[in-house]
Order: C-alpha cells, then sequence, then structure tokens
C-alpha cells in the first residue's frame, strides 16, 4: 500500500529530481513515524489523502512559502530605499528656520497647518517596510521551526 501510495505521489510531483528524493524521503518518514505511534499504513493514506491532493497541497504550501520570501525581499528592498533617501533628504536640507538656502535662522515664522513633508512620509514607509519584513520574517521562522 505505501509503495503504491509513494510512487503515484513520485509520479504526480512536477519538481526536479533531488526535490522529488527530498520529498519521497520525508514521506517515507511520515509513513515510518506514524508506524511507530502505531498507526497503519491505510490510516496514513487516508490522513494524506489521495496522491493527487498530497501533491496539490505540497505545491501550496511550497508556493505560499515562496510568496512569503518574495515578499520579504521586496519589502526589505524598500525600506532600505527609503531609509537611504530619507538620510540623503535629510543632509541636503537647509536648517530649519532658514529662508531658500540661507546659513542662518530667521525670524519669519510661517503659522498654518502642522503638514507632513516628504522626508517623514519617507520615513514612515521605511518604518512600515521594515516592520514587514521582520513580521514576515518571524512568521517564516515560526513555520520552519514547526514543520
Amino acid at each position: 500500500m505505501k509503495q503504491q501510495y509513494m510512487k503515484q505521489v513520485k509520479k504526480e510531483l512536477a519538481v526536479t529530481r533531488k526535490q522529488k528524493k527530498e520529498i519521497m524521503r520525508d514521506l517515507d518518514e511520515v509513513f515510518s513515524s506514524a508506524l511507530e505511534h502505531g498507526e497503519s499504513e491505510k490510516e496514513v493514506i487516508e490522513r494524506l489523502g489521495l496522491p493527487k491532493e498530497f501533491v496539490l497541497n505540497f505545491e501550496e504550501q511550497s508556493n505560499n512559502h515562496k510568496q512569503s520570501v518574495i515578499a520579504c525581499i521586496i519589502a526589505f528592498v524598500i525600506s532600505i530605499i527609503s531609509f537611504v533617501l530619507y538620510r540623503v533628504i535629510q543632509v541636503q536640507q537647509p536648517p530649519s528656520g532658514a529662508i531658500g538656502h540661507a546659513d542662518a535662522m530667521t525670524n519669519i515664522k510661517i503659522e498654518g497647518l502642522s503638514t507632513i513633508d516628504l522626508p517623514q512620509i519617507i520615513l514612515i514607509v521605511g518604518i512600515v517596510a521594515f516592520s514587514v519584513v521582520f513580521f514576515l520574517v518571524c512568521k517564516l521562522v515560526y513555520k520552519n521551526k514547526f514543520k
């Protein structure tokens, strides 16, 4: 029963030989572990589902993992770009309270609504992107730890 199931799973898998070998080894370990804990081959097969279902479930989990890694990389790049842009803008800004590119402060005050300027928006984007990276990395580590 087990050998038939594993043959069908192997046939359904659309991955490299190396990945097939790893998946088949892991599947064999699932059967061995279940048998050690008193579960029959039939019960294991029922729990895993049809070979096609097993492969679809595996592919779905694999795609979710890939998407999480890609999202993490994108968020990390966005955060780095945001922090660099923020720093470049801060370095190039004239002193606070200066008019134009004057080197000293002036006594002119502009009153009005407190608005968020471009550097602050860029900094907020960087912080949010970095928070997303942190969350995704924690999620990936947690998932891999309890696989």
